[in-house]
Formats: structure tokens, C-alpha cells, sequence
């Protein structure tokens, strides 16, 4: 459970860091901040596991972002970090359509493609589903 707070935490942290600068808005953050040291945690590397043939991969980016999702969901409870989570409005969404937020974002925003993939999911699922 420590593990799962310390995630959403940074996450939150990211969130924040995207929101106070713009990101959400079109205005980036300082993306070579954000920069992956291992390429194989990046964006880039995470949309060619949700895009590729293999059943493992494919596995692996639905897994790591519905982890995400949920706990970007759970933040939005919170009055003090509803800001950092993600608005469902009640709605039951389906684990296709967070992989298609994610793969539609990073289709968009191939200059963030060396970011670490937290942060891409994390953009790609508050831009399509915001808490207002």
C-alpha cells in the first residue's frame, strides 16, 4: 500500500508541476526535466507496447495504465487533490478506452515521446477526463 501512495504522490507532483505551468492548457513544462534515463520507460516505449502484436506488451500498457487511472480517480475524491486526479462523472469506463486516450495523446505529442511514461499517461487521461 506504501508503494501505491508514494506512486500516486509523484504523480500528483507531476500533475501539479503540469497544471501550475500550463500543460494542460497547450503550454509544456520542461520536458527535458521529465526526460527518461532508460528509454524502455518512456512514452515512445510504453505506445509501442499498447500499439505492437505482442500479447505481453499489450498486456503490460493496459495493466500500467488503468493503474494509473485508478489511482488518478482516487485523487479526485479529495477536495485537496481532486485538482491532480481524473473526472469520470460517475461513468464506468472501460480499460480499451483509457489505452485509446493514452495512444491518441501520444499520437499528438510525439516531442514528449523520450518523457517518462507516468507523466505522458498521467497528461493523456487528464485531458480527456478533467476535473472541471
Amino acid at each position: 500500500m506504501k508503494s501505491v501512495l508514494t506512486a500516486a504522490f509523484a504523480i500528483a507532483g507531476v500533475a501539479a508541476t503540469a497544471a501550475s505551468t500550463g500543460a494542460d492548457k497547450g503550454a509544456w513544462v520542461d520536458l527535458a526535466a521529465l526526460q527518461a534515463k532508460d528509454p524502455t520507460v518512456s512514452i515512445h516505449s510504453l505506445y509501442e507496447q499498447c500499439t505492437g502484436t505482442d500479447l505481453g506488451g499489450r498486456n503490460f500498457c493496459t495493466g500500467y495504465i488503468v493503474g494509473i487511472a485508478e489511482s488518478l480517480g482516487q485523487l479526485s475524491l479529495k477536495t485537496s487533490t481532486r485538482s491532480s486526479g481524473i473526472c469520470w462523472t460517475g461513468q464506468t469506463i472501460e480499460y480499451s478506452a483509457s489505452v485509446q486516450a493514452f495512444k491518441n495523446w501520444a499520437e499528438k505529442h510525439p516531442e514528449a515521446w523520450g518523457v517518462v511514461r507516468y507523466a505522458g499517461v498521467m497528461w493523456a487521461l487528464r485531458e480527456t477526463w478533467p476535473c472541471n
